[in-house]
């Protein structure tokens, strides 16, 4: 019995509202990833997903965990002085140059959708004062984990060279392991298996 057409419109109704990110599946759990990182060689300190906002995992048709993120979605705690849009043009290029990549067999993560909106926001394109009204659009991007390098340099010591350090600083003993179980479990299960078999 074939799916009717009505059924068929308002399912890509569904996901359009989900990938544009204007609506949240039941379950889903949206979080923007804090984390730290290194500029132009120095500890920048606190850095954080201003413009992508991830909403949870699901397991692939291939038994494997997919991260869902959405990219240019809108403010996070992480915006900082920025809106959390993303325009057309970056979003195009996002797309096309993560399936490029990947078509290379460079890993990456991947562009599943790309949603374009009736809203605008002022961009100055190539930095010469000369702002204008752009095309927003949000990017539905897929990856193992976004968790990253960064994702463990919240618990960093006071840096040396630039004074900074990650905002959980000191918590290390009460979060660490919860992340690293998190990682195992979900993403490195082998090393689990050899662990339990010693």
């Amino acid at each position: 019995m074939g799916v009717s057409e009505p059924e068929t419109e308002a399912a890509k109704q569904v996901a359009a509202e989900v990938m544009s990110g204007n609506s949240i599946v039941e379950g889903s759990e949206p979080m923007a990833h804090c984390y730290c990182g290194h500029q132009f060689g120095v500890f920048a300190g606190q850095l954080g997903d201003g413009r992508a906002i991830s909403l949870g995992d699901i397991t692939a048709s291939t038994e494997e965990l997919v991260d869902l993120q959405l990219k240019g979605a809108g403010l996070t705690p992480y915006s900082r002085r920025a809106d959390g849009r993303a325009v057309l043009r970056s979003s195009i290029r996002e797309f096309l140059c993560s399936e490029a990549m990947w078509a290379l067999g460079i890993p990456t993560t991947r562009a599943a959708s790309l949603i374009t909106s009736d809203s605008t926001v002022v961009r100055d394109k190539l930095y010469t004062g000369n702002a204008k009204h752009e095309k927003c659009a949000v990017v539905m991007r897929v990856a193992p984990t976004f968790i990253r390098f960064g994702s463990f340099e919240i618990f960093k010591d006071v840096d040396l060279h630039s004074g900074g350090k990650g905002p959980s600083n000191g918590l290390k003993d009460n979060m660490l392991p919860p992340m690293l179980d998190y990682l195992v479990q979900h993403h490195f299960k082998e090393f689990q298996e050899v662990d339990s078999t010693e």
